[in-house]
């Protein structure tokens, strides 16, 4: 009896085999669970193998470094499930993770490249120190990797020197127990123009970069300098110096009916874990490219263009949406599947505006001189 039921058994696996598609049985079994996590086709892949072909001399040399070094912002556990798929495809691709803050990542890497170190081979979210990035000429040229040219002009550097890996948009986050969908705000305009919002109604985090940069390169400095001038002296919202996330829990637990800037992203994590919270874009929708590069003349360039190509794959990709949820920049990944608020971003009739690390090195100063002032003012 125990014969047959192992017959059984071992036929019932054979079958299942069979019924693998011989693609997707290649498949790192990492890409896999990934794509039956997120309900894609098993041939979801399909016609993109060329994507992970890569010069003869970059494995040569990849096998002979040691562990390039990534810094960035997700947490351990997140880069331990994206980087799944690329340890199996690249197992001689080595790769060392080091979450770092804004220092550590812009910064300290700059300082170290003067004195002929490396501290970082790939850097990741260095928007507001992007200008002394340039000036030392830390990073390098990524113009040759071969996957480079999946990504739309909006979410690349016009000399290489970074590229988006991630998209966000930053709108406004709000508590669905305390906020109508009718009072949302059609437009940035509508928050200075609804009593609604004044007198401590609405959260203002201490971080213009994400949302106030694009509008100043929509709108312009004139109509940008009036616009927060009106929030700040009319609205009157409530100053926040937490960071965004904890901004958002405020919202969500009713310090507040809603904070500007929220991430998408973020307030879809905390939505799945029970927060009375909603993402809503007025229009115009700022788009910010959350920029990586690659430090220039690294001891492990090899490895690290192996990696940088292999995140650009639609595997790549698809694998860091589902560790962060962070929405992929490839062009033909901007899709609902892979946008936390498709509708809320890009709906009908809704415009984008996308914040390049150009644009910030640019007005950053100048916006920070409005900022600030208005900040510190006594309300």
């Amino acid at each position: 009896m125990k014969n047959n039921r192992s017959l059984i058994i071992i036929s019932s696996l054979m079958i299942a085999g069979a019924s693998l598609p011989t693609f997707a049985a290649d498949l790192p079994k990492a890409t896999q669970k990934i794509l039956k996590k997120l309900k894609l086709p098993m041939d979801y892949l399909k016609g993109t193998e060329a994507e992970f072909k890569m010069p003869a001399a970059w494995v040569k040399g990849a096998k002979k470094e040691g562990a390039a070094v990534m810094l960035s912002t997700w947490r351990p556990k997140q880069f331990k499930k994206f980087i799944a798929p690329f340890k199996e495809r690249y197992p001689y691709a080595k790769m060392e993770y080091r979450r770092a803050g804004r220092f550590e990542r812009s910064m300290k890497p700059v300082l170290a490249f003067k004195e002929g170190r490396f501290v970082g081979d790939i850097l990741t979210s260095f928007n507001s120190s992007f200008g002394a990035l340039q000036d030392n000429k830390v990073l390098a040229d990524l113009r040759g990797i071969p996957n480079f040219k999946h990504l739309l002009p909006s979410m690349q550097g016009p000399k290489g020197q970074w590229f988006g890996y991630r998209v966000g948009y930053w709108c406004m986050a709000y508590n669905t127990a305390k906020v109508k969908t009718a009072d949302l705000p059609k437009t940035w305009e509508d928050l200075l123009t609804n009593p609604r919002w004044r007198n401590g109604k609405l959260g203002l985090s201490n971080s213009p970069g994400g949302w106030v940069l694009a509008l100043w390169g929509h709108k312009g400095e004139a109509w940008t300098t009036n616009y927060l001038t009106k929030l700040f002296r009319d609205v009157k919202p409530q100053r926040r110096n937490e960071n965004r996330s904890a901004s958002l829990r405020l919202a969500m637990i009713g310090e507040y009916d809603a904070v500007i800037p929220a991430g998408g992203y973020k307030v879809k994590e905390f939505k799945k874990k029970g927060g009375a919270v909603g993402f809503h874009c007025p229009e115009i929708v700022p788009v910010s490219p959350g920029p990586m590069a690659m430090v220039r003349n690294n001891p492990h360039i090899n490895t690290a263009k192996i990696f940088l190509n292999w995140y650009l794959t639609r595997e790549g990709q698809a694998a860091m949406f589902f560790a962060t949820g962070n929405s992929p920049a490839r062009t033909d990944m901007q899709t609902a599947q892979f946008l936390a608020y498709p509708k809320q971003v890009t709906g009908k009739g809704k415009k984008q505006v996308v914040q390049t690390l150009e644009m910030s090195a640019k007005a950053l100063r100048k916006v920070q001189k409005i900022w600030k002032p208005l900040w510190q003012e006594k309300q």
